[in-house]
Parts: C-alpha cells; sequence; structure tokens
C-alpha cells in the first residue's frame, strides 16, 4: 500500500505543481527496489557465494508467495 500511496502523491503534487502541471507520465519509474541480503562480499567471510544464492532464492520464493496472496485476495473480491 506505501508505494502505491507514494506514487499517488507523486502524481498529485508533480500535477499541481506550477511549471509542471502534468501527472507522471505511465513509462516513468521513479522508485527502484534492490537489496544487499546476501550481497556483502567484501571481506565478510561468511558471505559465500552459496549464501548469496540461498538469500536470492529465499527472497523470489517470498516475493512469489506475496503475489500468489494478492492474486488470491483479488480473486476473491471479482468473484461473484
Amino acid at each position: 500500500d506505501t508505494v502505491p500511496s507514494f506514487l499517488r502523491r507523486v502524481d498529485a503534487d508533480l500535477l499541481n505543481t506550477p511549471g509542471i502541471g502534468k501527472p507522471l507520465p505511465p513509462d516513468v519509474a521513479p522508485l527502484k527496489f534492490s537489496s544487499w541480503m546476501g550481497g556483502d562480499r567484501d571481506g565478510n567471510p561468511n558471505v559465500t557465494p552459496s549464501v548469496t544464492l540461498q538469500v536470492s532464492l529465499e527472497s523470489r520464493l517470498a516475493a512469489s508467495r506475496l503475489v500468489l496472496e494478492s492474486l488470491n485476495q483479488l480473486k476473491h473480491e471479482v468473484s461473484v
């Protein structure tokens, strides 16, 4: 909910800013998500390539679960 709310606020601010007066273009991505989890490989002996791989896989699984949860919620909202 935070990101859509933030983007709506940016959109409204741009629309109401003198000299701009236009909404955020749909092809613009003002936010980029990234993570350092498993990437602290600048001398930390505990972060090995296998740790980085494991963290990457766990992050993908967590993201997949969130997407599935959202799809299930949407299914219940639109089903008749």
